[in-house]
């Protein structure tokens, strides 16, 4: 019964660090639009910027997992020293809670990763879709300008040819 109620404590941990992994994700790219948007313009593919979201949602839970793995022994080492009690750290336990940490970064930054690389490189740069906030500082706009230029493939009539878009933000 009580390693029941351990694993459903654990499991609904898991889900929250989970739900926090992808919301730390979600603000990530809705803050690097401009970048994402810009990587995309110079030939990015949906799937380079997928996999870059992936990778840092893992290195985010990667890291969770060996703090939390560390506080967790921690902890323990200095309650057994107190109450003169003897412990063991097994190496399969700790690689198997930095190992699930991992896959709960990958499950739950999945959809953050999908959600960057689904946006459009021409409504990211454009600059009305950009937010005021972004500009609220700035007291000269001609000081931040970003010059971008944007290549369309067109494939009509069985040619294919580039059409050269230039933007300036």
């Amino acid at each position: 019964m009580f390693t029941a109620l351990l694993g459903a404590i654990g499991s609904i941990s898991l889900i929250v660090g989970g739900v926090g992994v992808m919301n730390v994700m979600l603000v990530s790219v809705s803050e690097r639009k401009k970048e994402i948007g810009i990587r995309r313009a110079i030939g990015a593919k949906r799937n380079d910027i997928q996999f870059q979201f992936l990778v840092e949602s893992i290195i985010l839970s990667f890291i969770g997992g060996m703090l939390g793995t560390a506080l967790g022994v921690g902890a323990t080492a200095i309650i057994c020293n107190f109450a003169n009690w003897s412990f063991f750290v097994s190496e399969e336990a700790v690689m198997l809670g930095v190992g699930v940490s991992a896959a709960v970064g990958i499950f739950f930054g999945y959809y953050p990763a999908r959600q960057a690389s689904a946006l459009s490189p021409l409504m990211l740069c454009d600059p009305d879709s950009i937010s005021s906030a972004n500009h609220k500082n700035q007291t000269d706009p001609k000081e931040s300008r970003l010059i971008l230029i944007l290549r369309r493939r067109d494939s009509r009539n069985g040619r294919s040819c580039f059409h050269t878009f230039i933007r300036v933000i």
